[in-house]
C-alpha cells in the first residue's frame, strides 16, 4: 500500500472512530439493561476483594465482570463506564474488521469497505448494540482472531500471530464458551487450506494445534484459579453443568435448538430483516464465487457465519442482542460483494449508495429517538422506569436504610444509590424453575442474608413475584414479614410489619 493511501486510509479510520464517539453519546444517559447493571454490580464487588461464584453469582464467565471492573476501575461505575467499553470495543472491532481486509487479505479497499458499513451498523438500536453487552466484547475478540488467522502464512509457523491468535479465541470464550463452534469450523477450513502442500500441511497442524492448546490452557488455568481459591465445585456447576440444564430446560436439547434456528422465525425475525436480506445475498454471492478464484475468501466467510449463526442457537433462545454476533459479518458481507465488482470506483459509488441508503433508512429514524426512547422501544418501560423508581428511593430512605429489590432489577440499586444485600442479581436463579440445580444453595444464601439483617423497604416486582411459586423460600419470608404499602411504576414497596410508620411521600400509590 502506497504512502499516500496509508494516509488516507488513516484519516478515514479516525473519521469512522469519532463517529461512533459521537453516536455513543446520543444515547450516554439510556437506562443500563439489567445484564450490564449485573456486570457492573459484579466487577464493582472483585474489586473489593469478594469471591466469584460462591458470594457473587451469574451464570457467565468470568471475562466480562474483570471487564466491568477495570472500567470502573479508570471511570468509576455508571454510565461512563458503559460509554467507555461500548466505544473501546466498537472501534476495536472497527479496526479489525480493516486490519482483516487491508492486510491478511491485501485487499486495502475491503478494509475500508468493511470499516465503513461496521461505522453505521454498530450502534444498531433493534439489535440492542449501542450498550456493551458480552456480544461486542466476542465481536472485538472474534474479528481480530479471524484477522489473524487468516493472515497467518502457510510457509512458516509465525508463532506470535499463532500465539496472538490462540489468545483472542480463548478471551472470546471467556465472554462466551459458545464461541467454541466458529472457532472449531474455521479452524477447519485453515486446515484444509494448507493441506494441500506437505510442509504447508505440517505448519498449519502446528498451528492449530498452538491455538486449540491456549484455549485449553486458558480454561485449565482459570479452573485452577478457582480451585486454589477453595470455589471450584460451585464455579464448575455454574460454568458446565448450569448450562446443560439451560439448554435442555430454555429449548428442547442441543440439536433441537439447533434445527429451530432454521425457522422462519428466527433467520429472519423483524427487527433483523435488513441485515438478513444481506446475508442472504452474500450466501448467493459465495456459492456463486466457490468456483472462481476467490473460492478460499468465499469458503472461509461461509464458514465463520454457519458457525457464528450455531453458536447463536445453541442457547436455546433467540434475544435480539444475540444477533449483534452476526454485524461484522454484514459488514464484511456487503464489502466481499462490492469488492467482487472489481472496478473499484464502480465498487466505491455502490458503496456511498448503501451507506446513504442505510443511514436514511435505518439511522436516522433511530436518532430522532431521544435516550429514554431507545430503551423504552428496545425493552418497553422497565427500566426507564427502574431508573426513575430508583431516584425516587434515593431521596426517600435515609443514608442508613437498607433496600432490597425481589426481582431481576438491580439498576433500581445504583439509582438509589443503595448497596444490594446479596451478590446473587439474578434472583431468579434462585427459583427451581428457573435455576435448577442451582436454586437450593442460591435461595439458602440469599434468604440467609435478608435475615441476618432484614432490609427497611423491598421492591417487589410483580413478575418475579408470579415467576416464584408460593412454596418458594425467599417468598414465603417476604409474605410472613413485609406488608405492602403502595405501588410505584408497576411495583410494590413494601416495609417491616412492625414499621408502624410509612412513608409520607404522597405519589407512592396505595396498596388495594
Amino acid at each position: 500500500m502506497r504512502w499516500t493511501e496509508y494516509r488516507v486510509h488513516l484519516i478515514l479510520l479516525l473519521l469512522f472512530a469519532a463517529a461512533i464517539v459521537c453516536m455513543r453519546l446520543h444515547t450516554y444517559s439510556e437506562p443500563l439493561e439489567r445484564d450490564l447493571d449485573i456486570y457492573a454490580w459484579i466487577g464493582h464487588y472483585l474489586l473489593q476483594g469478594r469471591s466469584l461464584y460462591t458470594d457473587l453469582v451469574d451464570i457467565k464467565p468470568p471475562a466480562v465482570f474483570v471487564t466491568y471492573a477495570l472500567a470502573e476501575f479508570v471511570v468509576g461505575m455508571g454510565p461512563a463506564q458503559a460509554y467507555l467499553l461500548g466505544v473501546v470495543a466498537a472501534i476495536a472491532t472497527l479496526l479489525g474488521l480493516y486490519w482483516l481486509g487491508a492486510r491478511s487479505l491485501q485487499r486495502p479497499w475491503l478494509g475500508i469497505a468493511a470499516a465503513a458499513c461496521w461505522t453505521l451498523l454498530c450502534s444498531d438500536l433493534d439489535v440492542q448494540a449501542n450498550q456493551p453487552n458480552t456480544e461486542v466484547f466476542i465481536n472485538a475478540a472474534m474479528v481480530w482472531g479471524v484477522a489473524l488467522l487468516w493472515g497467518l502464512p502457510a510457509q512458516r509457523i509465525a508463532r506470535t500471530q499463532t500465539i496472538m491468535c490462540g489468545l483472542l479465541f480463548a478471551l472470546a470464550s471467556l465472554y462466551k464458551p459458545v464461541v467454541i463452534a466458529p472457532v472449531a469450523l474455521l479452524a477447519l477450513v485453515h486446515l484444509a487450506r494448507t493441506f494441500p502442500l506437505v510442509e504447508a500441511r505440517r505448519n498449519g497442524f502446528i498451528q492449530i494445534a498452538l491455538i486449540a492448546a491456549i484455549g485449553a490452557i486458558s480454561w485449565a488455568l482459570l479452573l485452577g484459579w478457582f480451585w486454589l481459591n477453595g470455589n471450584f465445585a460451585e464455579a464448575w456447576q455454574m460454568l458446565f453443568v448450569y448450562p446443560g440444564e439451560y439448554v435442555r430446560h430454555a429449548g428442547r436439547g442441543w440439536v433441537a435448538n439447533l434445527l429451530s434456528a432454521y425457522s422462519a422465525d428466527y433467520l429472519l425475525p423483524q427487527f433483523f430483516i435488513p441485515h438478513a436480506l444481506i446475508l442472504f445475498a452474500s450466501v448467493a454471492a459465495a456459492l456463486l464465487g466457490l468456483g472462481g478464484d476467490r473460492r478460499q475468501l468465499w469458503l472461509g466467510y461461509l464458514v465463520w457465519l454457519l458457525g457464528t449463526h450455531i453458536a447463536m442457537a445453541m442457547p436455546g433462545r433467540f434475544f435480539p442482542h444475540y444477533y449483534q454476533l452476526l454485524l461484522p459479518l454484514v459488514c464484511f458481507a456487503v464489502a466481499l460483494m462490492l469488492d467482487a465488482l472489481r472496478d473499484k470506483r464502480i465498487g466505491t459509488l455502490a458503496l456511498i449508495v448503501f451507506l446513504a441508503a442505510w443511514g436514511g433508512y435505518r439511522v436516522l429514524p433511530q436518532y430522532r429517538l431521544d435516550a429514554r426512547a431507545w430503551s423504552d422501544r428496545k425493552y418497553g418501560s422497565t427500566f426507564v422506569d427502574c431508573a426513575d423508581l430508583g431516584l425516587q428511593l434515593r431521596s426517600r430512605l435515609k443514608p442508613e436504610q437498607t433496600l432490597f429489590v425481589y426481582g431481576m432489577l438491580p439498576g433500581i440499586y445504583r439509582y438509589a444509590e443503595k448497596e444490594p444485600p446479596t451478590g446473587v442479581m439474578n434472583l431468579w436463579l434462585t427459583f427451581g424453575n428457573y435455576g435448577y440445580s442451582l436454586s437450593p444453595r442460591l435461595s439458602s444464601l440469599v434468604l440467609g442474608q435478608l435475615q441476618k439483617k432484614p432490609p427497611n423497604m423491598v421492591v417487589i416486582d410483580d413478575y418475579t413475584w408470579q415467576l416464584a411459586t408460593p412454596s418458594e423460600p425467599i417468598r414465603q419470608w417476604l409474605q410472613a414479614n413485609y406488608r405492602v404499602i403502595g405501588s410505584q411504576f408497576g411495583m410494590g414497596l413494601a416495609i417491616p410489619r412492625e414499621t408502624t410508620s410509612t412513608p409520607s411521600d404522597t405519589s407512592i400509590t396505595p396498596a388495594p
